[in-house]
């Protein structure tokens, strides 16, 4: 969206008149910060609210809306799931009735549920073009993963823009409290799986340890008796004592491949080493800049 002129998008509802939504969303305590435009219509702005909470507008009643270089352009699309059940399912119960729906932003797009006339909410995935094959999120990796904001409708700010605030506030601090709850649920299994980590590597070190003595051992024995039956060779053998050499030999040639395969096993697990160090070293990153990030908090900070 390059344009800068003006851009009137009509939903339901009549057309309003003077100012811009945008205009109309600052005098109500709502600040633009991002329009979503589908098929050059906004569909939603962006907003931050006096108390620091951030939300989507739905443009349910008509207007005039300014075109900017910082417009994020979307298609709807029925393949791609953004968001996964039990996250996105958690926030819309918890956000509450008395807000429109819930957004999910992340660097692959939006997702929107809201709330209608019927049993479930109506969930709509918007995505650029090159992301339309986007599949479900199964865990939150990029630091860029989705984040929940309720959704509040243009038509109530117009009524009582004081009612709006109060039930973002309420919907928003909901939200969060059910994003923490799930986040530290997750991070509480992940602990125990580091937990399980450390127990199947001590657990395969001693298999590996008690296996491997095992094996020199025979190894050593078989080796004593192919060299005993090798002073033999002038001998000439009858066919019994050659079919045992050759047992013999085949014994120790399958020792030493299980040999071989077990530093291979070994190898196998210590290949995991840079990415379980480079998760380690993620970790301890963002504790430290945790540290630095949230000092002062009972200080009032300038912008």
């Amino acid at each position: 969206m390059q344009s800068t002129g003006k851009s009137r998008y009509i939903a339901n509802g009549e057309l309003l008149s003077g100012d811009r939504i945008e205009e109309l969303l600052q005098k109500k305590g709502f600040k633009p910060k991002e329009k979503i435009i589908i098929n050059s219509s906004c569909l939603y702005i962006k907003c931050l609210t006096k108390s620091g909470h951030s939300v989507f507008v739905e443009l349910d009643t008509g207007g005039i809306v300014a075109k900017t270089g910082c417009d994020f352009a979307y298609i709807k699309s029925d393949k791609a799931e953004l968001v996964p059940y039990a996250y996105r399912m958690g926030c819309f119960k918890t956000a509450g009735s008395h807000v429109a729906g819930v957004a999910f932003q992340c660097e692959d797009g939006i997702c929107t549920l809201t709330s209608i006339d019927e049993p479930y909410p109506k969930m709509v995935n918007f995505v650029t073009r090159e992301n339309c094959n986007i599949k479900v999120r199964t865990a939150f990796i990029s630091e860029q993963g989705p984040h929940a904001y309720p959704i509040v409708r243009l038509s109530e700010i117009l009524v009582d823009s004081e009612l709006v605030h109060s039930m973002i506030a309420e919907s928003s601090d909901n939200i969060m409290r059910v994003s923490y709850a799930l986040s530290h649920t997750k991070l509480i299994k992940l602990s125990q799986k580091i937990s399980n980590l450390g127990d199947s590597l001590t657990h395969f070190m001693m298999v590996k340890d008690e296996k491997m003595k095992e094996l020199c051992d025979s190894i050593k024995k078989l080796e004593s008796v192919a060299e005993n039956n090798s002073s033999c060779d002038a001998k000439i053998l009858c066919d019994d004592d050659k079919a045992k050499d050759a047992q013999i030999t085949a014994n120790l040639a399958k020792r030493r491949k299980l040999f071989t395969n077990l530093i291979r096993s070994s190898n196998c697990i210590i290949s995991s080493g840079p990415q379980i160090s480079k998760i380690c070293e993620g970790i301890s990153e963002m504790s430290k800049c945790m540290e630095k990030e949230y000092l002062n908090l009972d200080k009032v900070f300038r912008v």
